[in-house]
């Protein structure tokens, strides 16, 4: 045992002890195939295999890739409290994640994935919850290495010293640990809906305010109080966009002058930019610098980016999928 076990050891309750992974489980290594014989779609003679993406906080079953089934032995099926761990990845993030079987599958597992399968000394789904400890995660932050890929070899795992109780204290474990997830998760349910039930309000506040209500409780729905009027866009507001200098041209960037992409609305305020661009650029191409309290506007983009709006707290250019909104300040008030 290592000094560093020596004194993990010394920690731990009385009738705990560190335990050789060997002793506890077995280690199965992913179904190997040849690209010939892998498809995307499902067929006649063909088993799902899960991949290192398939490896969530519980298992993904969708996106599988399929194999003839004579390349699966009868070991790589994963069965209920088997644990699916990512070996090797692309993303030091995915490598090392695991989830744990809930049933059995007719399903296996490729190459990238290894297979933990927990024998009768060790409680399934104590040791499930071990691999998403942050010990663990610190445990493989350390050891995957790789070029150009992140790696845990067969060793790193059977390598792992766990922490075991006698099994009656493993399985009040679980129980405590579910019991507390439960109310966690109840906890989470309810702080969504009231963040739900307060965008809801701060919607209706901001109707109110447009529609004159938040200053005069005699308006009618769908008028206007008096003195108010509709005006375009146009007529109080200039609209312009931006745009994005040729990257071949070197003399275009790290300048000092802000330029914002739709990335940076994901605020209600955009305070500074990651990019540059030089006067240069502004002379020569489409940029124009904004002033302070323009109001940017994602005209498109990924996901929900699309249409949100941020207000510019500080002088700069944007690319072209921004819209800017700079207003007259005879017709509207723009700074607070």
């Amino acid at each position: 045992m290592t000094e560093k076990n020596n004194h993990i050891a010394n920690q731990l309750p009385k009738d705990w002890k560190l335990e050789k992974f060997n002793e506890i489980a077995n280690l199965i290594r992913g179904v190997s195939y040849d690209k010939q014989y892998a498809f995307n779609n499902a067929d006649k003679g063909l088993i799902p295999l899960m991949r290192a993406t398939n490896i969530q906080k519980e298992l993904v079953l969708e996106e599988f890739v399929y194999v003839p089934k004579k390349l699966i032995k009868e070991e790589q099926f994963i069965k209920k409290g088997d644990i699916l761990l990512a070996m090797s990845s692309g993303s030091k993030e995915l490598v090392g994640k695991a989830a744990q079987a809930k049933q059995d599958y007719q399903i296996g597992f490729g190459t990238f994935c290894g297979l933990i399968r927990p024998n009768d000394k060790i409680d399934k789904k104590f040791f499930g919850y071990f691999f998403q400890t942050r010990n663990y995660r610190h445990y493989v932050s350390s050891i995957s290495k790789g070029i150009g890929i992140n790696n845990l070899r067969r060793n790193h795992i059977e390598d792992l010293k766990v922490p075991l109780p006698p099994k009656p204290t493993q399985q009040a474990i679980v129980l405590k640990i579910e019991e507390l997830f439960s109310e966690l998760d109840k906890g989470i349910e309810q702080l969504k809906t009231a963040q739900q039930q307060l965008k809801t309000y701060r919607q209706s506040v901001l109707k109110w305010a447009f529609e004159g209500k938040l200053t005069n409780d005699d308006v009618n729905d769908g008028e206007l109080p008096k003195g108010w009027k509709m005006k375009s866009i146009d007529e109080v507001a200039t609209v312009g966009t931006g745009a994005t200098p040729l990257k071949s041209k070197m003399e275009y960037y790290n300048g000092n002058i802000p330029w914002v992409t739709s990335g940076a609305l994901n605020d209600g305020y955009v305070r500074e930019a990651t990019d540059f661009v030089t006067e240069k650029a502004v002379r020569e191409t489409n940029l124009t610098i904004y002033p302070k309290h323009t109001l940017l506007v994602a005209m498109y983009g990924e996901g929900k980016t699309r249409g949100k709006c941020s207000e510019l707290l500080i002088e700069a250019c944007t690319n072209q999928a921004i819209a800017a909104i700079y207003f007259d300040e005879k017709e509207i008030q723009v700074k607070p």
